[in-house]
């Protein structure tokens, strides 16, 4: 079985994966087309998500608060990797706005995750 600080960094890993599966699929075959400024909030929950658990498996990891600007920064870099890389998927578009919209919602998932963490809600998260 594994412990608490693999198990959380586990999930990080696989939301991420499901991030770039769900940025990779071409636009012709996106099940739902959610149009402006709609799918804003898509990329607030999906970036929102990905800072909860970074903070879970931050905390698990014993890590100290300051380290989570640190995955902001990280973060929010990669979002606009993503943002370029959807550039090149046939249907899909990459834009500031968007890469905006997914720092965000990491910074409002770090500090919510942040607050959850200090609550008695922690060791349930874990």
């Amino acid at each position: 079985m594994m412990d608490a600080k693999r198990r959380a960094w586990v999930d990080v890993g696989l939301w991420v994966l499901v991030q770039l599966t769900v940025t990779s699929v071409p636009g012709s075959a996106v099940p739902v087309d959610v149009h402006h400024p709609w799918d804003w909030f898509v990329h607030l929950g999906m970036y929102g998500m990905l800072g909860l658990l970074l903070v879970r498996a931050a905390a698990a990891g014993g890590w100290p608060g300051r380290r989570l600007v640190l995955l902001l920064v990280l973060v929010s870099v990669a979002a606009a990797l993503d943002e370029v890389h959807q550039l090149f998927i046939p249907g899909r578009n990459g834009s500031a706005m968007d890469w905006v919209f997914d720092t965000m919602g990491v910074g409002a998932g770090l500090l919510l995750g942040s607050l959850l963490m200090r609550s008695k809600l922690a060791a349930w998260l874990r």
